[in-house]
């Protein structure tokens, strides 16, 4: 029992290191790409007074660094997981394949992105949004959410159909990574729509103004899921670690 659980303990370190090596990333290029809208001129006001300019600026910048960022992570663990002269074996076979592969899938992604983009704009017109009116504004809301929701969720899990169930359906995520791109998915829709509480009201605040306090709420609940999630991933990382070694001396002892 004992020489059995020590690959098992080692997989689940493994397991929570991966997913806080992923959601660290997200957090590092979602305060960069942050930053950079923080340093836009008119920084202050500039989501209230041009949400769709700003909007945009954002989501192009957090966009590209999280697909970079996770791409370089992915090219860190094939060199870790191959050794170089296995690869410089397979190199002349292979490459035709891997380029193939990897237009394919930039397509699929490609069109799974500007889906999600559709869909989340068809779901905020039907939870109230103006129908006619404000279009732009509603498309770049939907860009908001395909950026904070669902590249994270392609780049984590890809098209993984059974991934998707567990995290959607049964919503009974394994740990690690999928439990931390629930907590991403659950708090950034949360905060979009608790954003959309102080609209009706009369305060005649500028920020109250469609998509703008959606927009505020959806950013906050995404920064709160990935904190959640590198404490998670980090917390996990701890007790297995914790448990590895106690169970090592007890063994020895």
């Amino acid at each position: 029992m004992a020489a059995s659980s020590a690959p098992l303990n080692s997989g689940s370190s493994r397991k929570y290191r991966k997913s806080l090596l992923y959601f660290m990333i997200f957090l590092l290029v979602f305060l960069v790409s942050t930053t950079v809208l923080m340093v836009y001129p008119n920084s202050s006001t500039s989501l209230i007074k041009s949400p769709v300019k700003t909007l945009k600026i954002w989501c192009i910048s957090y966009g590209v660094l999280e697909l970079c960022g996770y791409s370089l992570l992915c090219g860190m663990e094939s060199d870790f997981d191959h050794s170089s002269a296995s690869k410089r074996s397979r190199a002349s076979s292979t490459i035709i394949n891997n380029v193939s592969a990897k237009v394919v899938s930039s397509i699929k992604y490609g069109l799974l992105i500007f889906f999600s983009s559709i869909a989340f704009h068809i779901i905020a017109v039907l939870y109230g949004a103006p129908f006619t009116e404000t279009v732009t504004e509603t498309a770049t809301f939907g860009v908001l959410l395909t950026t904070i929701v669902t590249i994270p969720t392609l780049c984590v899990l890809g098209t993984n159909a059974e991934c998707y169930s567990r995290l959607i359906g049964s919503r009974r995520p394994h740990a690690g990574v999928e439990s931390c791109l629930a907590y991403i998915v659950f708090f950034s829709l949360l905060g979009a729509w608790l954003g959309a509480f102080p609209i009706p009201l009369d305060w005649d605040r500028p920020w109250q103004k469609w998509p703008v306090s959606c927009c505020i709420g959806a950013l906050s609940g995404h920064t709160l899921g990935l904190v959640a999630s590198v404490i998670h991933s980090a917390r996990g990382l701890e007790e297995s670690s914790e448990t590895f070694f106690s169970r090592g001396k007890s063994k020895n002892f």
